[in-house]
């Protein structure tokens, strides 16, 4: 019997070290123990968390410019190019609309920041009020404005995915209009600067372990540990919510155009 289990203890003695998923584990535990023993220590590790939102933030606008000006480059013609961006129009204004009720049910239902005990008066209303613009909504001609960039640089320095859209979408049927002449020369170019930009992504993703050990000491240091059963509720509902929203999206996707999420088709050139 030892000899049976010695092969999985050395396999799993491997994995330990590289796995990724262990590595947040024990991340979170250490998070756990730091801020509940070293409270002060824990709130001031937040930056480790911070800085990871940061950088993954910071890689967001050049991949989305990638892979829609390669997505759109690929479509072979701008007749090709309308009709699959007026069905994917389509498409994401109604997925965002079913996600917006899921989740405004799924807050309401099972409200899952309640036990928080946040006094509302150490939040910084500053921050706030830019993420929601104090409160007031853009008008249909102002949320149209805003979409296009005062310039290519500016759209991605400030973070705006719109507006990098915008630009993406420009570049792509640019491409398209100049034919097969010039886009077998800038094609290539695009898709390696995807694979650097999914490259480095990579590379921070094997910083999630220090991200996950900030924000849990953080957390447990600055609300008490009772946060992690409120924290932890929260993901459940999240995570629950999106399944729900996949098979909903999956079972509208099969009723109007018969395709399914979940098969696996061979692509044919």
């Amino acid at each position: 019997m030892p000899h049976a289990t010695a092969p999985f203890v050395r396999r799993a003695g491997r994995l330990l070290p590289t796995s990724l998923f262990v590595q947040v584990l024990v991340a979170l535990v250490l998070g756990v123990v730091v801020g509940r023993l070293w409270p002060q220590a824990g709130s001031s590790l937040q930056p480790l968390g911070d800085g990871f939102v940061r950088l993954i933030k910071a890689m967001i606008a050049p991949l989305v410019f990638c892979v829609v000006v390669a997505g759109i480059t690929k479509a072979g013609d701008l007749r090709a190019f309308g009709r699959i961006g007026v069905k994917a129009l389509i498409w994401f204004e109604a997925a965002t609309s079913l996600a917006l009720v899921a989740g405004l049910l799924a807050g309401n239902v099972f409200a899952p920041g309640a036990g928080m005990h946040v006094d509302p008066a150490s939040l910084d209303k500053g921050a706030v009020d830019a993420k929601t613009g104090g409160g007031h909504l853009p008008s249909a001609a102002q949320f149209a404005l805003e979409s296009l960039p005062n310039s290519a640089v500016g759209a991605f320095a400030e973070n705006s995915l719109l507006q990098v859209l915008v630009l993406a979408c420009l570049v792509g049927a640019a491409l398209l209009h100049l034919g097969q002449q010039k886009v077998p020369q800038l094609l290539p170019l695009i898709e390696q600067a995807q694979e650097v930009v999914f490259t480095i992504v990579g590379y921070i993703m094997r910083l999630a372990p220090l991200a996950v050990l900030g924000a849990t000491a953080h957390l447990v240091g600055e609300y008490g540990l009772g946060a992690m059963s409120t924290y932890g509720k929260l993901i459940a509902v999240c995570y629950g919510v999106a399944l729900a929203f996949l098979v909903l999206l999956g079972l509208a996707l099969k009723a109007v155009t018969g395709l399914s999420l979940w098969e696996v088709r061979p692509l044919h050139p």
